[in-house]
């Protein structure tokens, strides 16, 4: 929004000034009088956006897409790991029969629970999720120390770093063309970590 929602803006105003001018019969700079003057300002509207969102730029395009299927990839991926450590099953599972035995409590009276024996079953289930937290942290573990999965997370950081250390030459070459493309830059680079990490200069 930061870049169509002010030419928006713009554009609303040009054509308001054009209107007022027209029924003032008073000449203005910057107002639009004609159908033609509304297509001008459109066209300039759309130009600025364009320019501004840095989609003029093939090259620029091209490496955030393919920075951004990095990410995708690397998305799909974790979830692999998350599907392949069975996790979520595990978890929705218990959740499912810890919401039968509460339902079953409240609508059968006879299997109210008394004191003693709701304490029991409380602590039973503090155990067994000890138990299933250490089932799961052992296999999330296997899974971290494996070599496969090691070398898969260094190779997308090397292909992420990469395509990011591109993506902000481009930009650092083309900001003094488009101050769009400087403020991305600044607001990226904030603290001058891409730029160190990087060893751009």
């Amino acid at each position: 929004y930061e870049v169509i929602e002010p030419n928006w803006l713009e554009l609303e105003t040009a054509i308001r000034v054009g209107e007022e001018s027209v029924h003032d019969k008073q000449q203005s700079q910057y107002g639009t009088k004609t159908v033609d003057d509304i297509l001008d300002a459109h066209d300039e509207f759309l130009r600025r956006s364009l320019e501004e969102c840095l989609l003029t730029d093939p090259e620029l395009i091209a490496t955030l897409t393919k920075l951004m299927s990095t990410c995708l990839l690397f998305s799909d991926q974790m979830k692999r790991f998350m599907a392949k450590t069975k996790i979520f099953e595990e978890k929705t599972s218990l959740n499912l029969e810890k919401q039968r035995m509460q339902q079953k409590c409240l609508i059968d009276p006879e299997t109210m629970q008394t004191n003693r024996t709701l304490r029991k079953n409380l602590v039973a289930i503090r155990d067994e999720r000890r138990n299933r937290l250490a089932r799961q942290t052992a296999r999330v573990e296997r899974e971290l120390t494996n070599e496969s999965y090691k070398r898969m997370i260094s190779r997308y950081d090397e292909v992420f770093n990469d395509n990011l250390g591109e993506f902000m030459m481009q930009l650092k070459e083309g900001r003094r063309q488009n101050w769009h493309g400087e403020n991305l830059f600044l607001r990226l680079d904030y603290n001058g970590y891409v730029t160190r990490s990087m060893s751009m200069n």
